[in-house]
């Protein structure tokens, strides 16, 4: 949902920061746990 005043490149913007923070923090979340091999599965 839009907030008042925000364009559409800025909605895309953050979605897209988002999703590859969410990724980052994927990836380290299985290294911690030590599975190695699942954040060699992981795709963007």
């Amino acid at each position: 949902m839009e907030k008042a005043g925000e364009t559409i490149e800025q909605v895309l913007h953050w979605s897209d920061w988002r999703r590859r923070h969410q990724y980052r923090a994927q990836q380290c979340h299985y290294r911690r746990r030590g599975n190695h091999r699942l954040t060699e599965q992981l795709r963007l």
